[in-house]
C-alpha cells in the first residue's frame, strides 16, 4: 500500500491506495484483505481521536470510530483496501 498524508499535531488526512490494485474490484493480497494492515501514525498529540474512513468514489463515510494516541503514536487498523480510501483523523473534543 502507498500513503500520502498531510498532518498537524491534532489532525491527519491520509490517502491510502493500492497502486497495483487500481481498477480492480477485490482487495489485492496484503492490501488489507485477508492480511490485515495497520498504519502507524506518529507525531499526533496524545489523546482521543475521531477516525473517519471515506469512499473516494462516492464521497461518503464508510465507517467512523475512535482511536487513542499514546506517546505521540497511533496504531490504526485499516479496512480492506480495494483501490483506495481516504482517512480523516481529528482530535476529539
Amino acid at each position: 500500500l502507498n500513503v500520502q498524508a498531510m498532518m498537524s499535531e491534532e489532525t491527519a488526512f491520509l490517502y491510502v491506495y493500492d497502486f497495483e490494485g487500481l481498477g480492480k474490484r477485490e482487495p489485492s493480497p496484503g492490501a488489507g484483505g485477508s492480511n490485515r494492515v495497520t498504519a502507524h501514525i506518529t507525531g499526533l498529540q496524545p489523546g482521543t481521536y475521531t477516525v473517519e474512513f471515506w469512499n473516494t468514489l462516492t464521497g461518503e463515510i464508510t465507517s467512523r470510530s475512535e482511536a487513542t494516541c499514546t506517546e505521540r503514536k497511533l496504531a490504526l487498523p485499516l479496512p480492506p483496501v480495494v483501490q483506495d480510501l481516504a482517512i480523516k483523523i481529528r482530535r476529539a473534543g
